[in-house]
């Protein structure tokens, strides 16, 4: 294994496990405000994969229909996420 991915696998393999362990408490909680973190730090997450992947396919010159459907899928996740942070800190409408 060459040093270049080495340092590649740091870079992406300990934020991604220490943002999976994040969620994984997350599950076991009954707090709203826990659980809007959450779901906060998955958006960003998804947010911030899709813009490295983006830049990353303009540089290689690579678009091809998988490269799309990856970018549509990390959209897909960021908007299901942040809709359903929205829908956790909404208030109930009193009737």
């Amino acid at each position: 294994m060459a040093m270049g991915s080495i340092a590649q696998v740091d870079r992406v393999g300990r934020p991604a496990l220490c943002i999976s362990l994040i969620m994984w408490n997350g599950l076991y909680t009954a707090e709203k405000i826990v659980i809007q973190w959450t779901l906060l730090t998955e958006s960003c997450y998804f947010a911030v994969q899709f813009l490295v992947t983006t830049v990353t396919l303009v540089e290689i010159g690579l678009v091809s229909n998988a490269a799309i459907l990856l970018l549509l899928s990390r959209v897909l996740f960021l908007v299901v996420s942040l809709c359903y942070y929205y829908h956790l800190g909404r208030r109930p409408k009193k009737i």
